[in-house]
């Protein structure tokens, strides 16, 4: 990798982690199951890129343990395996008109299949929230000691380099 895409990925994964940061003290700072849906619906930050695979596993075991703690016959729990997350998106979303016409069908096939609909949707947000954030095993903490020391190794990689990187990611940080 040359120094100059070396520098832009390490700038991303410290902006990546500066929104975490920020993230996880809104997190900490829920006590109401109201303060910790909201935060859920608006301000969890997963970023993707920073965690890759790793953060998208442990979403899905997260997924796959609410389903399995909750007594589902096999359609419904392969409706929900595939479409819980979905169901979790906000109707005024900033997406298109296509996107919004298929969560509102899968919606209303939701509530049919359902007459708990609307508290499965929120003990699973919830569910969500304290395998995250609950102490002691606070998987969002957790991942954030890990990316830290990813970040920590590419800015020694960088070193070795461009004895002036510093420099250089301080300006494409700022």
């Amino acid at each position: 990798m040359k120094v100059s895409e070396h520098l832009n990925y390490v700038a991303r994964l410290i902006k990546g982690y500066r929104k975490r940061e920020i993230c996880l003290a809104k997190a900490l700072k829920c006590k109401s199951e109201i303060e910790k849906i909201n935060f859920f619906d608006d301000d969890f930050y997963c970023g993707g890129m920073d965690w890759g695979d790793f953060e998208d596993d442990n979403w899905v075991s997260i997924k796959f343990s609410f389903l399995e703690e909750n007594s589902f016959n096999d359609d419904e729990f392969d409706f929900l395996s595939a479409e819980i997350d979905f169901l979790c998106t906000k109707e005024d979303n900033k997406y298109d008109d296509e996107f919004n016409s298929l969560l509102l069908e899968t919606k209303d096939i939701f509530i049919k299949k359902f007459s708990n609909a609307q508290e499965m949707i929120k003990n699973y947000k919830l569910y969500q929230f304290s395998s995250w954030f609950d102490e002691p095993d606070n998987q969002y903490k957790f991942f954030m000691e890990h990316l830290h020391e990813h970040i920590e190794n590419e800015k020694k990689e960088l070193a070795i380099k461009d004895k002036k990187y510093s420099h250089k990611l301080q300006k494409l940080l700022n």
